[in-house]
């Protein structure tokens, strides 16, 4: 059995054990719900991100998925990473203020140059229903997974007194993600794009796309309308919609 809260914007679903949060939200979603609904687990014995990569996580970290209904008037579903990343981060800044947070494209949240939190939104598509949003959001309270490519960081590191609970950093994030939600679609793209690239990390540094085809190399330049990443690659631009963003080692560390 599941816990259930009810907060201002979304209700709130609290399950001790999960195979993985947006499993069960797809699932949900594929089954006629709409939400807004969190689905969060305490631990997760299949939890997963990007490219099917396996989520590691502990007892103590936020693992949760919202599903939401897209609307017909929104914009493009691919730009909800932004919003949820700019929304992370200031849930961050709220928890744990002066924390240096940093967006890195195209949809991870960093603290001194460390991953902390990942996102994963997937599309679920259902006939004559609109489609429904699932975004995964997996947050490192007190763990720090060793990653073979990355640093990582912690909350429990950063914050005054003892880390919060999972449900409590996941209530400040769903006040910041409704707020940024809202803005998103009464304005656009354009004020989800100037807040994500004001926090944007590695913007002048040497780096590559790689996991969507042909590799990209290039100078970071910034966010394109869209959400492509510009990079400049001696006298040309080009442009990454896809793929991961990599650095050399000594780029992931935060400039002096």
């Amino acid at each position: 059995m599941a816990d259930i809260v009810s907060l201002p914007t979304a209700r709130l679903e609290i399950h001790q054990s999960l195979s993985s949060t947006s499993i069960a939200a797809k699932e949900r979603a594929a089954a006629g719900e709409d939400g807004p609904i969190w689905i969060l687990a305490r631990s997760q014995t299949s939890g997963y991100g990007r490219r099917g990569d396996a989520w590691q996580a502990g007892v103590g970290d936020l693992m949760a998925t919202r599903l939401f209904v897209l609307e017909g008037t929104d914009p493009p579903a691919a730009q909800i990473s932004f919003v949820a990343a700019v929304a992370v981060g200031e849930a961050i800044v709220r928890l744990a203020p002066g924390a240096g947070v940093g967006l890195k494209w195209p949809n991870d949240v960093l603290v001194g140059g460390a991953k902390i939190c990942g996102l994963l939104p997937e599309l679920v598509t259902r006939d004559g229903a609109p489609p429904a949003l699932c975004l995964g959001v997996g947050v490192n309270i007190v763990s720090a997974p060793d990653l073979p490519d990355r640093a990582a960081a912690r909350l429990a590191d950063i914050v005054d007194g003892p880390p919060p609970a999972p449900e409590a950093a996941l209530e400040a994030i769903e006040d910041a993600f409704a707020a940024r939600l809202g803005q998103w679609r009464r304005e656009g793209f354009e004020s989800i794009r100037r807040a994500w690239s004001a926090a944007a990390f590695g913007v002048g540094r040497p780096a590559r796309i790689v996991g969507a085809g042909d590799e990209i190399r290039g100078v970071v330049e910034g966010l394109e309308p869209d959400g492509a990443l510009r990079l400049r690659d001696g006298g040309r631009i080009v442009l990454a919609r896809a793929g991961s963003l990599r650095f050399d080692p000594a780029a992931e560390e935060p400039p002096a």
